[in-house]
Order: structure tokens, then sequence, then C-alpha cells
């Protein structure tokens, strides 16, 4: 083969690499500007999806008498990528073994509040402290005796639900606070 064909061989080859080139890059392009596009559809479905939970930042457990925890401490925050939320508006539903109640904003106490102007968590700086009074405010088979535990769900205004189970230790003193 003489020079003038390999050259011209090779010649084409280049020509077809850049043609073809030429038709890749732009689906490529369009491939990955789709992709994104997507990704965002998806976080602003996933936010959608999730408008008002919240999160626990702390629970504490409050003995008063006769080594149970009679009540409950939740420091409560918006989860992130949540909207606001109205603490007086979230119902609780406790369960203990056999025993469940639903409690609303009427039945806790809310107090200790941090940038969160009438109970409402409006930024990621917000929290509201809600006490459970599990003797007076539910009924007394709701206290939690030495190793019992106790699932509180949070249901916000537009039904998200958030659930934290809390394990009462082994060995509760009288007139004490810990955390679970």
């Amino acid at each position: 083969m003489d020079i003038t064909k390999k050259n011209a061989i090779i010649g084409f080859i280049l020509i077809v690499v850049i043609v073809l080139s030429l038709i890749i890059i732009p689906i490529l392009i369009n491939t990955g500007q789709l992709l994104q596009s997507q990704k965002e559809y998806t976080n602003d479905k996933i936010n959608q999806d999730m408008p008002d939970r919240v999160k626990y930042l702390k629970a504490t457990g409050i003995s008063y008498e006769n080594n149970t925890i009679e009540e409950v401490r939740l420091m409560t925050a918006r989860a992130q990528g949540s909207n606001t939320i109205d603490v007086k508006k979230v119902k609780f539903v406790i369960s203990k073994q056999n025993l469940y109640k639903e409690i609303n904003a009427s039945e806790f106490r809310l107090d200790n509040t941090q940038d969160a102007n009438n109970f409402v968590l409006r930024n990621s700086n917000s929290f509201v402290t809600i006490t459970i009074d599990l003797d007076k405010d539910i009924e007394s088979g709701f206290k939690l005796n030495e190793g019992e535990s106790i699932i509180i769900e949070t249901h916000t205004e537009y039904g998200d639900i958030t659930i934290i189970e809390l394990n009462a230790p082994d060995n509760i003193e009288p007139n004490s606070e810990f955390d679970f």
C-alpha cells in the first residue's frame, strides 16, 4: 500500500471521528442537562412530600415518686427541608403495650421556646419543649416503670408522622431526670 492511500485512509478515519464527535457531544450535553433537571424535580418533589416533619433534639424523662417516669419532655424542632410547623396543631399518639391514647395541644404543655413565636417553628433555629404528663394528662397506665418503653407518634397538621420510642432505664430513682 503506498503512502498516498495510507494517508487517505488515515484522513478518512480522522474525518469520521470528527463527524461522530460533532454528533455525540451535543447528545451528551443534552443528556447531562436532562439529568440535572430531573434531579432538581426530584428534590422539589421530596420537599413537597415532607412539608412539615418534626425532629426531636432531646427527650427527657422525669420521675417524681415510686420509681416511675410520670412526665416526658420532648425538645422539638423542624426537620431539615420542612416548612413552618404550628406546634399547637400537632397531635400525639402514645402507645404502651396494649394501651393507646391520642392527645392534642390542649392536653400537653408547651414551653422553653427559642425563636418560635406563638409556638410556631419557622426556621432551623426554632425549637419548642413539649411536656406530656403521663400520669395526669393521659392516664396513669401510661407511666413508665423500670425497663418499660413507650412509643410516641407526632402527627403534624399536614399528616407527616415522626415516631420515637422511649425506653425507661432498668433503675429509676425517685425525684430524678434523665435523657432517653
